[in-house]
């Protein structure tokens, strides 16, 4: 081999070895961009359960108190010291 050739292949070979360290890299970048991505949807759809679960449980409340406020009102006009009818 001769001290071109020797030249050139150590060229090569450096160009190659730079050439798949950014591949590897382009890979773990990509792949971590990939994680990332389904840690967010994960955690979109965490949020979105716990706001829909929030939003019925404000709807159960509004209807219980709508309830109770419906009681007081009748239990009001039932006034429990009204003896007329007693004597």
């Amino acid at each position: 081999m001769t001290a071109q050739e020797r030249k050139d292949f150590r060229r090569v070979q450096r160009s190659r070895e730079s050439w798949k360290k950014r591949a590897v890299n382009r890979g773990e970048e990509s792949r971590r961009l990939r994680e990332r991505r389904k840690e967010v949807d994960r955690s979109r759809e965490a949020w979105r359960e716990r706001a829909l679960s929030a939003e019925h449980r404000a709807t159960q409340l509004e209807m219980e108190n709508r309830q109770l406020k419906s009681e007081t009102r009748q239990a009001r006009h039932l006034n429990p010291l009204d003896n007329t009818t007693f004597f």
